[in-house]
């Protein structure tokens, strides 16, 4: 059997509070870590909530200071400049097999500028706990463009990819602020073949049969999921698993930005659309094991009797 610790890190964020949303990460970061998980996920925006005039004007003080060192972009938004060596070191380990010198691609795509820091960060803390880590999604800024980005990390700390969301929230101004991304990979690890997708794109099922036909066995799904549909993110989850004989695991977000409520629930649901776990509406971590064996089951069963 291939049997995997998947768990999800649900906690409110807070607007204009980086700091206090890195150490309530990291904190549940550790302690699903402690309990065995191997693949943890965070929400989406897990660092900013969706103030679109902060994102904006973090992008405006890199731009405006295109001399300053990495530390001096990171103070100035309020964030504790790093250690350098320890910044070498993750940008050797993101290297990997590409060595020292980024692709061109790579050199003009930046996360704003506390979140450079932030993806270092986020490297080490997997590296450091030998998991694999779904940083849920983080402002990213190219060419002028912000995109609404969730990146991959492996236990060795190596960035493996990511996914720019594709489907933008319309109630939320996402499609006026941010660029809809245009591929949603697959990453191939040793536990699983991992497809993410974020919160909106769940109504979207196209999306999902992609993945599962590319050989996803597990979607994660970041999120800032809002009351009054935690009903429609509860259905959607489970249909979307059911569908596609796969995993599916949506991390949501609690607390409130502008008066939205966000429900919480996050929850990890199996191919045959069993909850396996699930969160309420308070900070913590919701953890299960899931056996991979279960998608192929699935989908044997299904294909024998529609052949």
């Amino acid at each position: 059997m291939r049997k995997m610790k998947l768990a999800h890190i649900q906690f409110a964020a807070p607007a204009r509070e980086i700091d206090r949303n890195r150490k309530t990460a990291e904190r549940l970061i550790r302690q699903s870590a402690e309990q065995g998980a191997q693949l943890v996920c965070l929400p989406e925006l897990f660092t900013t909530a969706h103030d679109f005039d902060f994102i904006r004007a973090q992008g405006e003080v890199q731009e405006k200071a295109p001399g300053a060192t990495q530390g001096d972009a990171q103070d100035a938004q309020g964030v504790p400049p790093r250690d350098k060596t320890q910044r070498a070191t993750q940008d050797d380990l993101q290297g990997g097999a590409q060595g020292k010198d980024k692709s061109s691609e790579e050199k003009s795509s930046d996360v704003l500028s506390s979140h450079s820091e932030i993806i270092d960060w986020l490297g080490e803390l997997a590296l450091s706990l030998k998991i694999y880590l779904a940083a849920g999604t983080l402002p990213e800024k190219e060419g002028g463009r912000f995109y609404n980005t969730a990146f991959f990390f492996n236990d060795q700390g190596k960035m493996l990819g990511k996914y720019r969301k594709m489907h933008l929230f319309p109630p939320m101004g996402e499609d006026t602020f941010f660029t809809p991304g245009q591929d949603c990979p697959v990453f191939d690890t040793p536990l699983a073949r991992v497809g993410i997708c974020i919160c909106y794109d769940l109504r979207f099922p196209s999306q999902f049969a992609d993945l599962a036909a590319r050989g996803a066995e597990i979607i994660l799904l970041p999120a800032r999921f809002p009351h009054p549909r935690m009903d429609h993110w509860q259905i959607l989850l489970r249909a979307r698993a059911i569908e596609n004989y796969l995993f599916v695991a949506g991390c949501n977000c609690i607390g409130t930005f502008n008066q939205q409520l966000f429900c919480g629930h996050s929850c990890i649901i199996s191919p045959w659309g069993e909850t396996l776990a699930e969160a309420g509406e308070r900070e913590g971590v919701v953890m299960a094991e899931i056996d991979l064996d279960m998608v192929e089951e699935s989908r044997a069963f299904f294909q024998r009797r529609s052949g």
